[in-house]
C-alpha cells in the first residue's frame, strides 16, 4: 500500500497547482488495513483525485467548469480570442516546469457570411485578452466556405515545457479539425511546418489562449462550447 502510495505520488507531481489534474487513470485495489486506507484517503483529498466503487482513481475537471456556451466572438483581420481569460483554469507564476506537458481541448461552432476569406488559428501564452502575448503556435490559413451556419470544429493542442524562466520557453503542436462543409481541407496541422520551441517568461502568470482571424469582409462568428485543458 505504501509503494502505492509513493507510485501515484510520483505520477501526479506535487508542484501542479492546486486543483490541476493529471489526465491520468491508475488501478487501486485490496485495501485490508483501515489505518493504511485512511492515510490513503487524506493524501487523496490533497492532491483532488477521488476513487470510485470500483477503486480507480479519476480526476474531477478543473474549475471553472464551462456551464454553457462562451459568448460568440465576431472574428476581424486581427486576432480575438476564443473564450475570456475567466473561463480558463488560473495558470500562477511558475505554473510550467521542465518537461510538463498541457493538452487543451476547444470544442465549437462557427458560422460564415458572403465573403469570409481565409481562417488562421494563433495560440497565445499571455493575459488571454485579444492579439496579446506570444505567440507560440500558427496554423496555414485556411479557405472558408461562405454562408454556413453552426458547423462543428474541434482543436487539439499539446504545450511542452522545454526550459523555465524569463527566457524559458515552450513548444506547442497540435492539429484542428473543421467540419468540410466550412474547411474543405477537413484536419490540418498547427503549426503546418517547422515547429519550434518559443521563448517566453514562464514566471508570469498567464494562460493559454486560442485566437482566431479571417481575412474577408463579413461578420464570421466563432463560439466555444468546451474548453478542457489538462495537465499529462
Amino acid at each position: 500500500m505504501l509503494n502505492i502510495i509513493k507510485n501515484l505520488k510520483s505520477r501526479q507531481h506535487d508542484d501542479l497547482p492546486a486543483g490541476w489534474l493529471r489526465e491520468s487513470r491508475m488501478p487501486l485495489r485490496g485495501y485490508e488495513r483501515s489505518a493504511l486506507a485512511e492515510k490513503f484517503s487524506r493524501y487523496m483529498d490533497r492532491i483532488g483525485g477521488k476513487l470510485n466503487a470500483g477503486g480507480d482513481l479519476y480526476v474531477d475537471a478543473r474549475e471553472p467548469l464551462l456551464m454553457a456556451d462562451v459568448a460568440a466572438v465576431t472574428l476581424s483581420t486581427t486576432d480575438k480570442a476564443l473564450y475570456p481569460a475567466a473561463a480558463f483554469p488560473a495558470m500562477p507564476s511558475n505554473f510550467f516546469k521542465p518537461g510538463r506537458l498541457m493538452h487543451l481541448l476547444v470544442f465549437g461552432k462557427i458560422t460564415t457570411a458572403a465573403t469570409p476569406g481565409n481562417l488562421t488559428i494563433d495560440v497565445y501564452f499571455g493575459s488571454g485578452a485579444n492579439a496579446t502575448g506570444t505567440i507560440i503556435a500558427s496554423s496555414a490559413a485556411q479557405t472558408l466556405v461562405a454562408s454556413q451556419t453552426n458547423i462543428s470544429y474541434v482543436i487539439e493542442l499539446w504545450i511542452r515545457c522545454r526550459s523555465t524562466g524569463s527566457s524559458g520557453s515552450l513548444m506547442c503542436t497540435g492539429r484542428a479539425q473543421f467540419g468540410t462543409a466550412v474547411i474543405a481541407a477537413d484536419t490540418f496541422l498547427i503549426p503546418a511546418s517547422a515547429a519550434a520551441a518559443v521563448t517566453v517568461d514562464t514566471t508570469a502568470a498567464s494562460i493559454i489562449s486560442v485566437q482566431t482571424k479571417r481575412s474577408g469582409s463579413t461578420a464570421e462568428t466563432q463560439t466555444v462550447q468546451e474548453l478542457l485543458p489538462f495537465v499529462v
